[in-house]
């Protein structure tokens, strides 16, 4: 997910040239909370969804099978 919006942003290949540029993604959603929404049931079972979410003034959509879309607003 980092990846895709830090190249919708036009940022380099190396984070620690480009600080500042994004603000951090957990300051937007909790990183642990995503993961539990994705996570496989008490039964073992794969949950399906998907997630909306706007980030720095991209649109960020996440799906079950681990797609990302980063779109502009």
């Amino acid at each position: 997910m980092i990846a895709a919006l830090r190249t919708a942003a036009g940022c380099s290949t190396s984070p620690k040239q480009d600080i500042g540029v994004l603000t951090p993604l957990f300051e937007t959603i909790d990183p642990d909370a995503l993961n539990a929404l994705f996570s496989s049931t008490y039964s073992g079972a794969s949950r399906t969804g998907t997630i909306t979410f706007t980030h720095d003034g991209y649109e960020v959509t996440a799906t079950s099978d681990g797609h990302v879309v980063v779109s502009s607003e």
